[in-house]
């Protein structure tokens, strides 16, 4: 195996900037839309910059597809983790 991995080519097997593109990017509307249903929806502790949405990350999946977005609860993880807000879990979890 070690042998067959030297003689393998190093070279790029994809082109520079060639795959998916980012949904936001193809989905312009998706991060406003995200922004607009967790506008009254925001928690924090006021101690330190931590702050959350008290929605799920499902009911946030469901609310942007009937708004007509193709999205995932993990895209919409990734939404809110790059505007500062990370999951909270529930008392029960």
């Amino acid at each position: 195996l070690a042998e067959q991995l030297r003689s393998c080519p190093r070279q790029r097997i994809r082109r520079a900037g060639a795959g998916r593109k980012p949904l936001t990017q193809s989905d312009p509307a998706l991060e406003g839309d995200l922004e607009q249903l967790i506008r009254d929806d925001i928690a924090g502790d006021p101690g330190s910059d931590d702050k959350w949405v008290r929605q799920t990350l499902r009911q946030l999946q469901g609310a942007l597809q009937t708004m007509g977005h193709t999205v995932s609860h993990t895209t919409v993880r990734e939404l809110l983790k790059k505007k500062g807000f990370r999951c909270k879990r529930t008392a029960n979890a």
